[in-house]
């Protein structure tokens, strides 16, 4: 299904990039300018370069994921290609690392994916997915060839003070918001929720700790931490977006009607490990409840997060399914007692 789900403010963050970095061209001599569009031009010719050699060393370090090589990995590819779109002769490689990490690089044909083994070892079918299918979305939205060009200018000062700064914080927002972008096309790819939180939480403590990881805590830890203008400056700070606010961006995007469209085959299970975050964010619940289950219903919500009805499908009696107004106890047709 071909629908835009990029994070609504990826573009904008880019084109605010392009103006400040065009401000800064006019505030500078010619010389300078000239001087620095030259200094630009080999940057990006030798980045470019950089990209594709790595790309060719990958066929010597690492281990192609083919469908006789490493094919339970091939089949997660081929499945996450299908739902996120995929550039054809995209290659994914596995790589020895202790890092649990994932890469993808690219500035045209051919783009390449890499995993790093102990990624691929700690983390289950599902969650691999997620990650596949956010890396599949660096490629699909054009995150990787834009990397290329915007962190080559927002490497530039212009020769003016703190303009490097400047151009740097907003590159950085930017890049953000292509992290963003990226894991909704992780969780399109995974298509369920819990287990691209799971992911993350992974990423965030290792594989064992995870295991014992209260979400409902680890929510509250999240509403703290939005209150803090010092942990705003340091996430300000970083190239992604940091595990807490990545998580309630997955939730806030589950909800939404766009996701529906794109995977209608979700399932009340695939939210029961959010709910718990969903409770503890009482500002986001102002969507009113669930017609079915009574659950208190995210903002802009297309379903209801613990027991999957559609958030505006009328409530029914699940036994005789005769339409029930919201105070209803017990259904007027049969008699049977209703729950929620």
């Amino acid at each position: 299904m071909q629908l835009d789900y990029r994070y609504p403010t990826e573009i904008r963050t880019l084109l605010v990039t392009i103006l400040v970095l065009t401000v800064a061209l006019l505030l500078t001599t010619p010389f300078t300018v000239g001087a620095t569009l030259v200094l630009f031009v080999l940057g990006v010719g030798l980045n470019y370069l950089i990209v594709r050699s790595q790309i060719e060393s990958l066929k010597r370090r690492a281990v192609r994921v083919t469908a006789t090589q490493l094919p339970e990995i091939n089949a997660l590819v081929d499945e996450c290609a299908r739902r996120v779109g995929l550039p054809a002769g995209t290659e994914v490689y596995v790589k020895y690392s202790p890092v649990m990490n994932a890469s993808a690089m690219g500035v045209g044909k051919p783009y390449s994916i890499v995993l790093n083994s102990a990624l691929v070892e700690a983390l289950g079918p599902d969650e691999l997915k997620s990650v596949i299918g956010h890396e599949m979305g660096h490629i699909k939205f054009g995150h990787t060839a834009l990397l290329t060009l915007v962190g080559q200018l927002g490497s530039q000062t212009f020769g003016l003070p703190l303009v490097g700064d400047l151009i740097r914080y907003v590159f950085l927002f930017w890049s953000r918001a292509a992290e963003f972008t990226a894991d909704r096309a992780g969780l399109v790819a995974v298509g369920r929720l819990d287990r691209a939180v799971a992911t993350e939480v992974k990423l965030a403590v290792g594989p064992d700790l995870a295991q014992r990881v209260d979400l409902r805590e680890l929510a509250r830890q999240a509403r703290e931490a939005r209150g803090s203008l010092l942990g705003t400056l340091g996430e300000m700070e970083s190239t992604h977006p940091m595990m807490t606010t990545r998580i309630q961006k997955m939730v806030d995007f589950a909800a939404s009607e766009t996701f529906a469209r794109l995977r209608p085959d979700m399932r009340a299970v695939n939210f029961q490990e959010a709910d718990a975050w969903q409770l503890e964010q009482p500002t986001l619940s102002s969507g009113g409840v669930c017609p079915q289950c009574g659950n208190p219903l995210l903002k802009g919500a297309a379903f209801c997060m613990r027991c999957g009805a559609r958030a505006h499908t009328p409530r029914r009696c699940l036994q005789c399914h005769t339409p029930l107004e919201a105070a209803w106890k017990i259904c007027p047709r049969c008699g049977k007692a209703i729950s929620g």
